[in-house]
């Protein structure tokens, strides 16, 4: 009887509750564990499961069947059952937190009840000292890096960092070019393999991190490289050694590429790349991106700025923030 009833009010709550903005938590079945725990009958659950996947069913099929269907989900704090339709809108960059602390960056936000939390990588941190972004062509992957990127000439001063930029696909770094942290910009093969055996040179000549500066090398479509390059084996061993010895130098990486596997990124660099983000688009077999880096799920991503990142310290999915053309004119100078 209990059950009946409390059919028939989640019906009503969840109709009333149809309208409500989006909000990500845990699929139905730990709603369903949930509330069978509140009524001292776990036996319960795999009933009230049902229940609300036919409520699921019912509302989306009330709406006529228009837009995404609705998802049904738990929501604990405070603990809800809560419809919505899925949040496929871009999250701006203006929404994004001015940066705390040095080599602190967020890539973008997720929610468990009605205030977003930020999801932060820390650069100092030894488990997200570099940042690897995949996706295909167009999925967003490269936006990760200019996200980093911002936040970084944003708030650390050219005393403390130097920027070294390398992408032979385009010329869209060439932006930054006017800020006194970017010491240079590789446009071609070559240019990016000179570069990266002059900073190997210096890592190797230098015994610790010379003046407390921290160089950061980011490298968009960085598969072109390894993949089709004259100078693809130079270049995998130079990075090697810039990604394992490197680190205790404050050197740091952020590569962007569209294929983790063979070739297209070379497993001893890979190893070195902690913090891994995964867009959507890369690939529709799960199995790929959870034997090559790791990550489950990436089948349920929408795009839009819809992630996951995994490090050390665990996987979460997010939104993540929306990078727009002409945000450069807005960083900061260094006048001083």
């Amino acid at each position: 009887a209990w059950l009946m009833g409390l059919s028939a009010l989640l019906g009503a709550v969840l109709v009333i509750l149809a309208i409500a903005p989006s909000t990500d938590g845990p699929p139905v079945a730990a709603a369903a564990r949930f509330i069978a725990g509140l009524h001292g009958a776990p036996e319960a659950a795999a009933e009230i499961e049902r229940v609300l996947r036919d409520l699921q069913i019912a509302i989306y099929e009330y709406r006529g069947r228009k837009g995404d269907p609705i998802t049904v989900s738990f929501v604990d704090q405070p603990p809800h059952v809560q419809v919505s339709k899925p949040n496929r809108e871009i999250l701006k960059f203006s929404a994004c937190p001015k940066p705390e602390r040095d080599f602190q960056v967020r890539l973008g936000a997720f929610w468990t009840g009605p205030q977003p939390q930020t999801v932060k990588i820390n650069m100092l941190d030894e488990d997200e000292f570099n940042i690897l972004s995949v996706g295909t062509s167009g999925s967003g992957k490269s936006s990760i890096l200019w996200t980093v990127l911002f936040q970084l000439l944003e708030k650390v001063s050219p005393r403390k960092m130097e920027v070294y930029l390398i992408d032979t696909h385009s010329n869209s770094f060439d932006m930054l070019g006017r800020l006194p942290h970017v010491r240079a910009i590789a446009r071609t093969d070559a240019e990016a393999a000179t570069l990266l055996r002059h900073l190997r040179k210096l890592a190797e000549d230098d015994r610790e991190l010379t003046g407390n500066v921290h160089r950061v090398i980011v490298i968009d479509e960085a598969h072109l490289i390894f993949q089709y390059s004259e100078y693809a084996e130079q270049i995998t061993q130079d990075l090697t050694v810039l990604a394992t010895t490197g680190r205790k130098k404050g050197y740091h990486l952020a590569i962007a590429v569209q294929d983790p596997k063979g070739e297209n990124l070379p497993m001893t660099i890979q190893r070195q790349l902690a913090s891994k983000v995964v867009v959507s688009g890369i690939n529709s077999d799960e199995g790929y991106t959870k034997r090559y880096l790791g990550i489950e799920g990436t089948t349920k991503l929408r795009g839009k700025g819809d992630m996951i990142v995994k490090t050390a310290k665990g996987q979460r999915r997010f939104k993540a923030f929306f990078v727009y053309e002409g945000m450069e004119k807005h960083v900061n100078d260094w006048d001083d």
